[in-house]
């Protein structure tokens, strides 16, 4: 799932309308998990107003201009499609842009923008299905977890919002906040070339280490965490796209994890490359391995293992210490990080750190200073 920066339109009485957009946070407004209702908004700021269609952006100092809606793409339930981000390869599944317009269903905010994820179930092979219902399954554990927990809404999981079926189930659909900043992809190409500092780098993975701790609780393993996953809202990530997601316990999981997944930032038991079938065996210490790589690409500006050849990759993979040693005298960064980078991309699983070990590890504590790069 790829989220994209749509233009910003402005209402007329927005006197800032850059700063109404990044502080207000319909995150927040998400409110419990058995309500779909979000929680009244503050009636002191103007309301965001289709951030997410496709038309032209308008100028902040056209403020005699209002937005004209354009005109929806369909039309599922309650709401209004827009512009489709993504889909996959059999057209079953697509996301979109989303606006709340029912008023028989007053599940949000009419004029804040939504993600939806909608799945036409009719043409859907009978494994796609499969896939889909354990993804609305875990989704809503995810949640169940979060409210349990008194857990932050700010950071973590990427919230879902709102699970919708058509009456004759031709199609069903997920929803989710509409992540104005991008992925995190976008983010390491806008910054490709420079140095990306530590404190910017622990501010956007601690929201990535609180969705590994959610998903700790439940024994959920994502098994593509990639920063093409990792959605970016208000400098915060968050972890999304749980498609090929699992629990540990569910039978047959150690043959999808061999054919599922990106080679990039899949681990070596992922992969099948351990020679000891006990150490094949899928763990969720799998999911900090890629989690350590998307830590090392942002550390040192590329990932190790992209375009390699299954022989390539495993000398690589075991290579790992050796090559961070290495990148920390050419780019210098702080004991703690290097620790952490070579404790998270240890060959073996068994002597990788575990979660306790590198979600505690002093370098999340270390004193942050304040993002300043988005």
């Amino acid at each position: 799932m790829i989220l994209q920066k749509g233009p910003c339109f402005i209402d007329e009485e927005d006197e800032h309308p850059q700063s109404s957009l990044h502080h207000r946070n319909p995150l927040k407004e998400i409110t419990n998990r058995q309500s779909p209702i979000p929680s009244t908004r503050s009636s002191s700021r103007p309301p965001l107003t289709h951030t997410s269609l496709p038309s032209r952006s308008i100028s902040p100092l056209s403020k005699n201009h209002k937005p004209s809606t354009p005109k929806p793409e369909k039309t599922v339930g309650p709401f209004h499609l827009y512009k489709q981000l993504h889909c996959n390869s059999t057209h079953t599944v697509k996301v979109w842009t989303a606006l709340e317009h029912h008023q028989d269903y007053p599940v949000m905010q009419k004029h804040l923008p939504y993600v939806a994820k909608v799945f036409d179930w009719k043409n859907m092979t009978q494994l796609e299905k499969s896939f889909a219902e354990r993804e609305w399954q875990l989704h809503k554990q995810l949640s169940d977890t979060r409210q349990e927990n008194k857990y932050r809404e700010d950071e973590g999981v990427l919230p879902l919002v709102y699970l919708f079926k058509t009456p004759e189930s031709s199609y069903r659909m997920m929803v989710f906040p509409y992540c104005y900043q991008g992925d995190l992809r976008s983010f390491l190409n806008k910054h490709k070339g420079r140095r990306i500092p530590e404190h910017t780098i622990r501010r956007l993975m601690t929201g990535v280490r609180e969705a590994l701790w959610q998903m700790r609780l439940k024994q959920v393993m994502h098994r593509d965490i990639k920063p093409e996953n990792i959605f970016i809202y208000n400098d915060k990530c968050f972890l999304g796209d749980f498609g090929i997601a699992i629990q540990k316990f569910i039978s047959g999981m150690q043959h999808e994890a061999v054919i599922l997944g990106t080679q990039a930032y899949s681990s070596p038991e992922f992969l099948g490359l351990l020679d000891s079938k006990q150490e094949r065996q899928y763990l969720c210490n799998s999911d900090y391995w890629s989690f350590g790589v998307v830590l090392f690409e942002m550390t040192f500006g590329y990932c190790p293992f992209q375009d390699l050849k299954q022989n390539d990759l495993k000398s690589k993979m075991k290579d790992m210490p050796a090559l961070i040693e290495e990148l920390s005298q050419k780019f210098p960064i702080s004991e703690y990080l290097k620790d952490l980078l070579e404790g998270m991309l240890r060959f073996l699983p068994g002597k990788r750190y575990i979660f306790t070990t590198w979600a505690n590890h002093l370098w999340w504590k270390t004193t942050d200073r304040k993002m300043c790069l988005l």
